[in-house]
């Protein structure tokens, strides 16, 4: 699974990653700071998850993720959602995420949902495939 990390704060981008780093199948594939720089890289590296904050500048968790979702529905967008903030967490669901995590969930929770959203994503292409 290609991911794409994406949050303004490059230490938290650099925690996901060590996180990712040794959990087999995952191979972290790209960084961005901005909504805007997200768009850019998922049009260019092609991920299969993208990880991505809801709140950011030049171009917010959501706008990148609805620019994502309409370039490619066949990426997985996951938001990464302050504590205590399930409204806008919920919001990115609307915009064409997959799903949302909560940025203290425990790691366990993170890969449960990245492994589920890209097994159902691939069940949707070879459904698509089909027929």
């Amino acid at each position: 699974m290609r991911v794409l990390l994406v949050d303004h704060d490059a230490s938290t981008r650099h925690l996901y990653r060590q996180i990712l780093h040794d959990k087999p199948g995952i191979e972290v594939i790209g960084e961005a700071a901005s909504g805007l720089e997200a768009i850019h890289l998922a049009r260019q590296l092609q991920p299969d998850v993208v990880l991505i904050e809801v709140g950011m500048p030049n171009k917010d968790g959501l706008q990148a993720t609805a620019m994502i979702h309409t370039l490619d529905p066949t990426i997985c967008v996951i938001g990464l959602a302050d504590r205590g903030n399930h409204e806008q967490a919920e919001a990115m669901r609307d915009v064409g995420a997959m799903d949302y995590v909560m940025k203290d969930a425990p790691v366990e929770d993170l890969l449960a949902i990245m492994h589920g959203c890209s097994a159902l994503l691939r069940e949707q292409q070879r459904s698509d495939a089909a027929a």
